[in-house]
């Protein structure tokens, strides 16, 4: 398995605001696991959409957080 954070030209490990500045600028994008659940990965994507009006609100965004997590709780 290969750690995503290594800049494979350089043989550097990227920074956490290298890969913040390419996410932004598109030149990097994400990856879930597979075992990562369906409702974190299309939250997650809307999240990434280079398209603001596709990007929930911070509001939004933490009522379906707290939603998912209240239904998770009631299944476990």
């Amino acid at each position: 398995m290969t750690d995503r954070r290594w800049n494979l030209h350089s043989g550097n490990l990227y920074t956490d605001t290298s890969i913040m500045a390419k996410v932004t600028q598109g030149s990097l994008r994400p990856t879930f696991s597979s075992a990562t659940s369906k409702w974190f990965i299309d939250f997650g994507n809307r999240c990434l959409s280079y398209k603001p009006e596709d990007c929930p609100t911070s509001m939004q965004a933490s009522y379906f957080i707290k939603k998912q997590l209240r239904e998770m709780s009631k299944v476990g």
